[in-house]
């Protein structure tokens, strides 16, 4: 099986190379430059503030009026309906081509909300008369409201989840980390063949709590919200429909697939005639039924468990009951168990990406994209469509600048991405249809998710040496609400999420890209370094995980309209953002990128563990980090050194400034690993900034490199059976890291850089 896999997956990249380069041509060679003069034109003054000036809130408010109208779930005609409206809506506004582009991939749909016979339940069971003393709610409250009323909105359910009818005791299991149960162990709670309930949140995803279920030996996994990680006391606000925070009949819907793309063609695009695996061999495809529901439902089954004296304090959460663990029922619940019946369908149907472009003018082979995802798990008024409307009127004030005479220097990608929410799977296709193409041509990719959830701060990630572009752009923005020395997006950001709230001097807080979004295929798949960002909530007021209606049916627009953004100033301050660092990476003639963040990016992840006590337990078995280190410290010099020469680019030469561009391009590529794979996880690829397998412990340095965290994990955690094979295993990824840092620091240097002696 693994010989045929190899082999498909060399004629796919093939294939990959031959589709991709016969793409760029048509994108790359239409337009030519006349001169050398042409080719070193510097960027047209006056198109920042006709971008800015142009972008309009009621614009996105109409356009998120009109696309929150009806449900559009992945795979469903009102999904393909959305693809051909966004298609005809960008051709209207003077994109030069824009067309669907679509795959047939492994989706899953609950039972219709009329068959309440085979509906995804959980009960208070009776297995001795076969009667549920209680049974979960189905579809949420509609409040009255007639666009929650309407079919197509799917019955709360988690995709992906294996099927079947599971039949046990129950155990709350806190949020369902791997150390809540080692907890559940140390007080001698049986937890093995039980179904567990646990709350969302708690530093891992649905996924990860899934598996983790699973390798506990759980039968099932009941999940809920609980007020006291999404909601907010009485005094802030109200539940909806009368405030944006959460009823007790809401439920969060969402994907439970532990990986990214197609389930069934893993590392290459399901495209037609493609080799498809079996669902049943898909490794991190649920087994175990899993299913949501409302927190109205988990304070039932929760308060009549078993008590337990040895359940900590901070397990409770916000419910007004007495939380227990169990296992099992007690009272007039005594002889009955937890059940969890799971009758969901998966089927392949068709997820259609939009893909639109403006071919640049000097170098339409390099490629600045932007992108946000179409499908939602209901109205989505939030996530993800107000960055649908937001992104639909930027393309707009693009096109009729391009309508107007003006064309980028470089080619602007726009992209509409579907079935993001399964698993990012049309994305991340589309990444691996044209991986090589992507690779080779690709500036960076903006990704514009959910645009607004608040109205406090616009929080922005990015690869480290984009920051630059982001401090810039944001000074030149508006800031929605200005007040005093607030007066653009930028001074907001300073004053309200610095990166050193100690530092009057600080710069805004940036963090980096992590994996639950579209940039996933191509920061981790491609190596395309990447920005994303959202408008947020004030969350040192708010004491919320996240906005409180994430993925329920109440995502309507009015949540947007009356609640969260009404003016849609947000709206329009992230779309002027995020379309002037698009001008910016496209129109300017040397990129503002600062590969010295890079540097300072691996210099604090080599600093995690040289202060920590695995370096000396890591020293005692014999590998040596001093390599390591240098790796470190010839990167940050290389880094230094070619910052300094940007200075004295000659930028009347094309081919300098070409050259050197190509540089802070190709930067994040250095670090995707050509072989195995990451520790414990084959398919990624980015050796500095993949995220861990393991979740965050306050004892672990969180901030060194994912390799050394998880391998080191495992060591002193999990006792291996074999440690000497388990130590060998971190001296090879400590060689290798060492290896792809080094290599890397080459990228920076000039163009012989095999003959420098470090």
């Amino acid at each position: 099986m693994e010989q045929k896999i190899i082999v498909i997956i060399v004629v796919a990249s093939i294939t990959i190379l031959a589709v991709g380069l016969g793409i760029g041509i048509g994108i790359g060679v239409a337009v030519a430059p006349s001169s050398e003069n042409a080719e070193i034109r510097e960027e047209i003054g006056g198109i920042a503030d006709r971008l800015h000036d142009q972008i309009s809130n009621e614009n996105i408010r109409d356009n998120l009026r009109y696309l929150t109208r009806v449900p559009h779930i992945a795979g469903t005609p009102a999904d393909r309906d959305g693809a051909e409206y966004l298609r005809d809506k960008w051709l209207e506004y003077g994109v030069d081509k824009a067309d669907l582009k679509p795959y047939k991939v492994l989706l899953q749909y609950p039972p219709d909300p009329d068959d309440t016979e085979n509906a995804n339940k959980v009960q208070i069971y009776n297995q001795a008369s076969g009667e549920a003393d209680f049974e979960s709610s189905g579809p949420e409250d509609d409040f009255g409201e007639e666009e929650l009323q309407q079919p197509g909105i799917p019955v709360p359910f988690n995709a992906y989840s294996g099927t079947g009818d599971a039949q046990a005791e129950m155990v709350y299991v806190h949020y369902g980390n791997e150390e809540d149960y080692e907890f559940l162990l140390s007080i001698d709670v049986n937890i093995t063949g039980r179904i567990f309930i646990a709350r969302y949140g708690g530093g891992s995803g649905r996924s990860r709590k899934t598996l983790t279920a699973q390798r506990f030996g759980g039968l099932a996994l009941v999940l809920y919200s609980d007020p006291a990680d999404y909601s907010v006391p009485p005094e802030q606000g109200s539940p909806y429909p009368d405030g944006p925070w959460l009823p007790d009949t809401a439920v969060q819907r969402g994907s439970i697939f532990y990986d990214a793309g197609d389930p069934l063609t893993p590392h290459y695009p399901s495209t037609e005639g493609a080799f498809r695996e079996y669902p049943e061999d898909v490794k991190r495809l649920p087994v175990i039924p899993v299913t949501p529901i409302p927190y109205k439902d988990a304070a039932k089954l929760i308060s009549n468990l078993a008590p337990n004296p040895q359940m900590p304090a901070n397990w409770s959460g916000g419910m007004e009951i007495t939380y227990q663990l169990g296992p099992g029922f007690v009272g007039e619940y005594k002889d009955r168990v937890g059940r969890v019946v799971v009758n969901s369908e998966s089927e392949n149907r068709w997820a259609y990406n939009v893909i639109g472009f403006i071919e640049g003018e000097i170098e339409p082979d390099r490629y600045v994209l932007i992108g946000n995802h179409r499908d939602a798990w209901g109205l989505g008024s939030v996530d993800p469509t107000s960055g649908t409307a937001s992104l639909l009127e930027v393309i707009r004030v693009f096109g009729k600048l391009k309508r107007d005479g003006w064309r980028p220097r470089r080619t602007l990608v726009f992209c509409s991405w579907g079935a993001e929410e399964y698993g990012l799977i049309g994305s991340v296709e589309w990444t691996e249809e044209y991986y090589y193409l992507l690779g080779q041509r690709s500036v960076a990719y903006l990704n514009l998710d959910i645009a607004v959830y608040g109205d406090y701060v616009l929080g922005m990630g990015a690869s480290p040496h984009l920051k630059s572009i982001v401090y810039e752009a944001t000074k030149k923005i508006d800031d929605p609400y200005p007040d005093g020395d607030r007066k653009t997006v930028y001074d907001t950001m300073k004053e309200r999420r610095p990166a050193d709230p100690e530092d009057p001097e600080t710069l805004p807080l940036v963090g980096g890209i992590g994996a639950g979004s579209d940039y996933y295929g191509f920061q981790y798949g491609v190596g395309v370094s990447c920005i994303s960002g959202s408008y947020r909530l004030d969350f040192d007021t708010y004491d919320v995980g996240f906005y409180s209606l994430y993925h329920t049916s109440y995502e309507t627009f009015r949540l947007m309209d009356t609640y969260i953004d009404p003016e849609f100033k947000s709206h329009q301050a992230i779309a002027r953002s995020f379309a002037e660092m698009m001008r910016m990476i496209a129109d300017v003639h040397l990129f503002p990128f600062d590969v010295r963040e890079y540097a300072k990016s691996i210099q604090a992840k080599w600093q995690a563990l040289a202060d920590h006590s695995w370096y000396q337990d890591i020293e005692s078995q014999g590998i040596s980090l001093k390599y390591l280190s240098s790796a470190v410290e010839n990167f940050t010099q290389s880094a230094t050194q070619f910052h300094s020469r940007l200075e004295s680019v000659d930028l009347n030469s094309a081919l300098a400034v070409r050259a050197v561009n190509d540089q802070m391009m190709l930067l994040d590529r250095s670090f995707m690993m050509t072989v195995a794979g990451m520790p414990g996880q084959p398919l990624e690829r980015h050796i500095i900034f993949t995220g861990r397998i393991t979740t965050s412990r306050d004892e672990f340095p969180t901030g060194t490199f994912p390799g050394i965290y998880d391998i080191m994990h495992y060591i002193l955690r999990k006792n291996p059976p074999n440690p000497e094979e388990t130590w060998r295993d971190l001296e090879r990824h400590v060689s290798i890291l060492t290896y792809m840092i080094q290599s890397a620091a080459a990228t920076l240097e000039e163009n012989t850089a095999w003959s420098k002696t470090w």
